[in-house]
């Protein structure tokens, strides 16, 4: 059957472009401007199912699977970090403990109570006779302390005849002190019941019962 030619006396479906004349331009530089028409039916009156743009249409896209991709995504992430982390167990080292030094303190406790000076010896007299006793101190000064464990009384001075510079008794537990820059001379009426003490030394001496002196002068004996 002979097949029938389309009759271009009618207006197609495509579509047709029309080009502006340069006329209606305005003043400036040429700006090239298309207008595009698209005719509304075919030659036969039939309506096109469809018109395509021209740069094409805009695609929409499913969000709901997206997110449904995503979530799957996260969670396999998540187990191939804890497997990993299970298999290969992070260890962090620990520091070598340091030793502390021993403390000193109770050796250096000990070592300052095996150090105490000891205590001086006695003052031993350089001559003596039952009447008294003569001392000789290497000081500037003479301290005497004398404890009494019963009353008894003192007189005292710088030397023998010299002026008395202080007199009286002793009572039962009592002391005296005395200090003197010089020589020192001390007298007393019952010398069994004292205790003397010279520049921190005790006094040694052998002595009856009364009276008895005791002399004590400063510097060595020659």
């Amino acid at each position: 059957l002979p097949v029938p030619l389309p009759d271009k006396s009618k207006p197609s479906a495509t579509r047709r472009r029309t080009r502006l004349s340069s006329s209606t331009r305005a003043p400036g530089p040429k700006v090239h401007t298309e207008v595009l028409h698209f005719d509304d039916g075919a030659a036969d009156g039939s309506s096109l199912e469809s018109a395509t743009p021209i740069f094409g249409g805009d695609r929409k896209v499913n969000t709901k699977v997206l997110a449904v991709a995503s979530i799957v995504a996260l969670v396999g992430l998540g187990a191939l970090v804890v497997v990993l982390s299970s298999s290969n167990p992070v260890t962090i080292p620990r520091s070598p403990a340091v030793a502390l030094p021993h403390s000193s303190q109770s050796n250096s406790t000990t070592a300052t109570t095996q150090a105490r000076p000891t205590p001086p010896g006695p003052l031993m007299p350089t001559s003596a006779d039952s009447t008294g006793a003569i001392y000789f101190l290497n000081a500037s000064s003479i301290t005497l302390d004398i404890h009494s464990s019963a009353p008894s009384w003192i007189e005292e001075s710088v030397a023998p005849g010299s002026k008395i510079l202080w007199q009286g008794i002793i009572p039962s537990g009592g002391s005296k002190t005395f200090t003197l820059g010089s020589s020192m001379w001390v007298r007393t009426g019952n010398v069994g019941v004292l205790t003397l003490t010279a520049n921190g030394q005790p006094v040694s001496f052998t002595a009856p019962p009364g009276v008895y002196e005791f002399t004590f002068r400063q510097g060595v004996k020659a």
